[in-house]
């Protein structure tokens, strides 16, 4: 869906995300690896389609002038969703689903009122 959220707990288990969960919770799956992120705004591993490797935020951001909350959106969605549909893994990545690879990276601030936070990351998590 191209959502950016917050208040997260992710179970992952193996590579996949197996459970998310609104604020922290304590699962009861003791064997699943557990990533709280309360305090932080998540998304998924932005994915630089030519290259099929991480982007390089920076140079991506640039390239664009985003100055609206509305293109940040956009712009991401571009980075995640979009990316994934174009390599024909939209079932796999790009999105904070359940069953989907537990590529994540987080920052403090929101990214839709200051995109550049993305050159903040705090949490990077590429199974």
């Amino acid at each position: 869906t191209g959502k950016i959220e917050t208040k997260r707990t992710l179970a992952v288990k193996g590579k996949k995300i197996i459970n998310a969960y609104k604020g922290y919770v304590q699962p009861k799956n003791a064997t699943a690896k557990i990533i709280n992120l309360k305090d932080k705004f998540v998304l998924p591993e932005l994915i630089d389609v030519h290259k099929k490797q991480k982007f390089d935020v920076k140079k991506w951001l640039n390239t664009r002038k985003i100055k609206s909350e509305v293109n940040a959106l956009k712009a991401i969605q571009t980075a995640t969703i979009t990316a994934a549909k174009l390599l024909g893994k939209e079932s796999e990545i790009g999105q904070l689903q359940v069953g989907f690879y537990a590529n994540i990276i987080a920052v403090n601030d929101n990214p839709l009122q200051n995109i550049q936070t993305l050159e903040k990351l705090v949490f990077v998590m590429k199974e």
